[in-house]
């Protein structure tokens, strides 16, 4: 496996963005929908075959596009404003990134997303060191 200290990775999945509820507790049990859990795993699965084996250190920056199917009768892109709300897309492509990146999901210090309706539904994720994340050093600077 070739791991990457600075560098930028494009990966996708072929899928239609699913939300994904926060597990539910109750008596002594924790509860996660198993379509969910499923869809979690498929996400890994396409991410880690766009991936191609590599591995990222320190700390990581994601850009994520989530692309829902187009709308009857639009020939172009557009914003998709409705419902899934993004912090509820955010988790299983986090947790899919978890299990491909072979990192701890807390090394994930900055998310940029975006929802957008396109003629293929999909998901595409960019993956990049923060040291060469302009945006970051920006950040840093106005602080």
């Amino acid at each position: 496996m070739q791991t990457i200290a600075q560098s930028r990775v494009v990966i996708w999945a072929s899928v239609t963005p699913e939300s994904k509820q926060s597990t539910r507790f109750g008596q002594k049990h924790a509860y996660t929908d198993p379509d969910k859990l499923e869809y979690a795993t498929k996400l890994a699965r396409q991410f880690s075959a766009s991936l191609k084996g590599k591995t990222f250190k320190g700390f990581i920056s994601v850009k994520i596009v989530y692309c829902f199917p187009i709308l009857k009768g639009d020939t172009e892109w557009s914003f998709h404003g409705v419902r899934p709300d993004l912090d509820n897309l955010e988790k299983p492509v986090l947790d899919a990134l978890k299990i491909v990146l072979e990192n701890d999901d807390s090394k994930i210090v900055h998310v940029d997303q975006t929802k957008i309706r396109f003629l293929v539904p999909c998901i595409v994720v960019i993956v990049e060191s923060c040291r060469e994340n302009p945006d970051i050093i920006l950040m840093k600077a106005r602080i």
